[in-house]
């Protein structure tokens, strides 16, 4: 199979900065972009996890999409809907 890493996510996440996640590997990069102490909270910790086990393990891509947006809103770095409109 393909590199699942660049898999499409169940839908493109698009933060308030206007940073655009379409891709497993794209959602990856911008978690290890984060501050060290972002990635180290339990939000974020469980996003990785899933994004790992959707590409390496052929997992829930939409549990790892709604994992990413979940630690994002947590952060306040991403707002449902925002994406939509975009």
């Amino acid at each position: 199979m393909a590199d699942r890493w660049q898999a499409k996510l169940a839908r493109p996440i698009v933060m308030r900065d206007g940073t655009k996640l379409e891709t497993l590997g794209e959602a990856g990069a911008f978690i290890l972009a984060l501050p060290e102490n972002y990635q180290h909270r339990n939000s974020w910790i469980k996003a990785t996890a899933s994004l790992i086990e959707a590409a390496e393990r052929n997992g829930d891509i939409e549990a790892a999409t709604k994992a990413v947006e979940r630690a994002a809103f947590m952060q306040f770095i991403w707002t449902p809907g925002a994406s939509k409109q975009k």
